[in-house]
């Protein structure tokens, strides 16, 4: 992670992105002064170019756990972004605003923002029951082999980037999303979830024989069809520890929570996008980098039942 960053203005980050799906949020970006032509600081930065109209919002974020918001950062946060590109200003409290903090960002257009009690009480209770997140990541290469044919001298030479569901040119998709696609069946992910022990890794040889043809391409333009698709495999089991809070931001239900362990330390954030509890989108992020997580989370446990 950043150094720049903490763990609260990352879970804003997340947030942000979460609920800003169509746009591009940026974290510690740079904005240059008006009068000084100095590149300063922001927490967060979202740009949008909307009919030729550029328009900019900052997000500055502060994490105290015990302290509101106070009227002295809010002026210092107005007074900065007064000669910065800044669009729209919004300040992110931890723990909210004092009364007359909430009066000075009015007065000066500030929207602020914290994150509020969950909307529904089925998320805040399923949010309580989580602790415990199981992830399984993949390392992998692949080889593609091909049907031999009788006029062949030798070892044909394929590009393997692409494949194709029949001999038209134009009707193609990348290698990666066919391995994808394989490595998402749920009977080969439960065997591979069931088989590796508790943090640790192992190695698997996966033969996928396409049931109809399949092509790929010789380097001289012609059609070859795939025997198989071998993917070698090496799957990493890790368990996070979470201590999670619930909660809304936005006008959506959201949780989040950190994880230290000995090696390592994660951020896991999580927005509720169905009517069931478990159906979320989210993120975690650890030391090796950041993964979507979508869907129902079958990997997150119930603490209760331990």
């Amino acid at each position: 992670m950043p150094k720049r960053s903490n763990d609260f203005q990352k879970i804003i980050l997340h947030l942000q992105s979460l609920t800003s799906p169509d746009y591009e949020v940026k974290e510690s970006h740079f904005l240059k002064c008006s009068i000084t032509g100095q590149m300063r600081e922001v927490d967060i930065v979202i740009e949008s170019n909307l009919a030729g109209y550029k328009s900019i919002v900052s997000i500055e974020v502060i994490g105290w756990q015990k302290k509101k918001g106070d009227i002295e950062w809010v002026e210092r946060m107005a007074c900065k972004h007064n000669t910065l590109p800044t669009s729209t200003l919004v300040l992110v409290s931890k723990s909210g605003f004092t009364k007359n903090a909430l009066i000075k960002a009015e007065f000066h257009n500030i929207v602020t923002l914290t994150i509020g009690e969950a909307l529904e009480t089925d998320w805040s209770n399923w949010v309580k029951s989580l602790g415990r997140y199981e992830e399984i990541s993949n390392n992998y290469s692949c080889r593609i082999d091909t049907k031999k044919y009788e006029s062949d001298t030798g070892p044909p030479e394929i590009d393997g980037s692409r494949i194709f569901a029949r001999k038209d040119i134009n009707e193609n998709v990348g290698i990666k999303v066919i391995i994808d696609w394989i490595l998402q069946n749920k009977h080969l992910k439960d065997a591979i979830f069931s088989s590796i022990d508790k943090n640790s890794s192992r190695n698997y040889t996966i033969v996928y024989k396409p049931n109809s043809p399949m092509y790929v391409l010789e380097t001289n333009g012609n059609f070859r069809e795939i025997a198989s698709i071998n993917i070698d495999l090496k799957s990493r089991q890790k368990t996070f520890h979470f201590d999670m809070s619930s909660g809304s931001f936005r006008n959506n239900d959201v949780a989040y929570g950190t994880h230290a362990g000995n090696n390592s330390n994660a951020i896991i954030t999580l927005l509720k996008n169905g009517q069931s509890p478990d159906e979320v989108t989210g993120y975690i992020e650890d030391e090796e980098g950041l993964r979507v997580i979508t869907g129902k989370l079958s990997g997150i446990e119930d603490n209760k039942h331990k």
